[in-house]
């Protein structure tokens, strides 16, 4: 079919622009070679945390159902634990601490905003994400996360401050029921506390007043009296109650903290973990071949129907031009007649 081209066409056409090609594909891997020569190798560390708690054990079957934002999150089991370093308030503390390590002999300090060379909070945020991976295994629902630097000591330095930050917030800053209803007791304790001090200081100061209250057969001293007892005696039943609620409370709150249980401690990273330079440059270079094959394929096919279309407007014109002088015409086919003939 006119317009296609067979295969050796194809082939004679690659061969006529082999040059073309080769120094086209072989600035490209060139390029590609000194950009890989100035990329730093990455170096990753990483660690396993294992699930705590009562974990939801439907999690896949609602997140393909779409239904993972209806179920609630048990707050005592590690389910939890992949938003809570994903936070800000982590990652803000991942981002403050300076880290001191050793690079080939020599003590380094610096802290990740001279790292990522940004001192904006946004941009370091992000580019903290971009060298941190966290993720749960939806069967086992153990917690990775791993971290990846020019570094070694510094990926492992900054798994261990992501471990550490969510350790101290389970410990420290995490609200739960239980570490609210002790936080409650132990409001209501100091002021019933406060509340049987009174009590007490009131029926000192009646006793003070009325010395012989003990022998003494007034029927409103007597009453009066009677009613301080009571109210020292309620009060002093209600602490002791509030106490053991209080006691039993700190006991479950403690139980409710979800325990951080590493699987594997972050590691310190002897291999890098890219870039992979040989696969990197191979893919470059294939992919370089096949698109200026391409482009060659098409400039030459434009380039033929270009020339077909100039072929098929000279004709137009060279029969317009003998319609129009036919004089003419008759001439230049009487010329050509002699001059074969002369031949």
């Amino acid at each position: 079919m006119e317009g296609e081209i067979n295969l050796f066409e194809l082939g004679s056409i690659l061969l006529r622009k082999k040059r073309i090609i080769a120094y086209i594909v072989g600035s490209v891997v060139l390029l590609t070679i000194l950009i890989l020569l100035l990329m730093p190798n990455k170096y990753q560390s990483s660690a396993s945390i294992l699930p705590t708690g009562e974990t939801n054990k439907l999690s896949s079957l609602t997140s393909l159902a779409g239904l993972s934002n209806i179920v609630p999150v048990n707050e005592n089991s590690s389910d939890l634990f992949p938003t809570i370093l994903h936070s800000k308030r982590i990652k803000k503390a991942v981002l403050d601490k300076t880290y001191s390590f050793t690079l080939d002999k020599k003590q380094i300090s610096l802290k990740l905003s001279d790292y990522f060379h940004k001192r904006d909070k946004d941009k370091l945020y992000k580019a903290l994400d971009a060298v941190t991976s966290i993720s749960k295994d939806k069967n086992t629902g153990v917690i990775n996360i791993a971290v990846e630097t020019k570094y070694p000591a510094l990926s492992q330095a900054i798994v261990d401050t992501y471990l550490e930050q969510l350790e101290d917030f389970n410990l420290h800053k995490r609200r739960t029921r239980a570490k609210e209803n002790e936080r409650y007791l132990a409001q209501q304790l100091e002021v019933k506390n406060n509340e049987l001090n009174q009590a007490e200081d009131n029926l000192e100061r009646f006793q003070k007043a009325n010395r012989n209250w003990a022998i003494s057969d007034n029927p409103e001293i007597i009453k009066a009296l009677t009613n301080l007892q009571r109210d020292v005696e309620v009060k002093t039943k209600t602490l002791v109650f509030l106490t053991q609620q209080y006691e039993m409370a700190k006991f479950e709150a403690q139980k409710d903290v979800p325990i951080v249980q590493v699987l594997d401690k972050p590691s310190l990273p002897t291999q890098k973990s890219g870039p992979f330079r040989t696969v990197i440059l191979l893919l470059t270079a294939i992919t370089a071949l096949m698109i200026t094959i391409f482009f060659v394929i098409l400039f030459e096919n434009i380039k033929k129907k270009s020339l077909a279309k100039n072929d098929e407007e000279y004709q137009v014109f060279r029969n317009n031009l003998s319609t129009a002088f036919p004089r003419l015409n008759r001439l230049v086919i009487h010329r050509k007649i002699k001059e074969s003939s002369q031949l």
